[in-house]
């Protein structure tokens, strides 16, 4: 496409926005209610309906995209923790897009149902400390933490800030509004603060020399990439080691004479 037919075309998808903006009749976003008062002190705030829309929409979009998120994780896979890892926060993706768009449907279709509509409300805002939860989860678990430090419990320490986040949110519902906006702060940013720290404290792993490491043979006429150099450094933990070829005593097959 030339340069020309660029401008032309760009012009004209140009003149059929305006077309369209034009003809569009913006009255009737006057008379929208877009937003309630705010609800009064423990008390529990009333979208308008245009809200309720909003809200059913942006979550129940991304229920299909969260199921292919999560099939995609598991069938990239390669060990049990990473296919455990997988399987948990897959399975909290697609709950917490699930039960917030059912809650929604049901606050907007069946609105005088009132148990139902309590028990999705709370079910909405537990799968919030739920999927916080399933957020650190593959990071606490695959990732390699100081086993002398107390980071290294992380992997149930936030299930459990979790379990006490449900349970103050079940038993101090609709109440105490401001105390319960800080506890999903403290439950989402004191476990990543808590690895951070570990992760700056903790010194770099010492060297050692290649003369720890098992020594094999090298006959004449093996090429000078497969052997190993003198001055060779290697850690002390797996992190970061030569290859098992390398490591191993290996005996080279004698070079075919000519």
């Amino acid at each position: 496409m030339t340069l020309t037919e660029r401008q032309v075309k760009g012009s004209w998808l140009q003149h059929v926005a305006l077309l369209a903006l034009r003809s569009f009749d913006w009255k009737w976003m006057q008379g929208v209610q877009w937003m309630n008062e705010k609800a009064s002190r423990n008390q529990a705030y009333n979208p308008t309906t245009i809200e309720h829309v909003a809200n059913v929409v942006t979550h129940g979009v991304w229920v299909l995209p969260s199921m292919l998120a999560g099939l995609e994780l598991l069938q990239r896979a390669r060990t049990w923790p990473q296919y455990f890892s997988a399987l948990v926060y897959g399975a909290a993706l697609i709950l917490l897009f699930t039960v917030s768009t059912f809650f929604h449907s049901v606050f907007f279709y069946c609105n005088q149902n009132r148990h139902l509509k309590d028990a999705l409300h709370r079910g909405d805002r537990a799968m919030i400390y739920v999927f916080i939860a399933a957020s650190y989860f593959p990071w606490v678990t695959l990732q390699p933490m100081p086993v002398d430090e107390w980071v290294a419990e992380l992997w149930w320490l936030v299930w459990l800030l979790a379990s006490l986040g449900i349970a103050y949110q079940q038993v101090f519902h609709e109440r105490y509004k401001c105390l319960e906006t800080c506890v999903y702060l403290l439950m989402a940013v004191a476990p990543s603060l808590a690895m951070f720290y570990s992760t700056v404290s903790t010194p770099p792993p010492p060297l050692t020399s290649a003369a720890s490491v098992p020594r094999h043979r090298v006959p004449a006429g093996v090429p000078r990439a497969l052997q190993v150099p003198g001055d060779l450094r290697v850690p002390a933990h797996g992190r970061g080691s030569l290859p098992r070829h390398v490591l191993q005593h290996r005996e080279y097959p004698a070079p075919t004479p000519h």
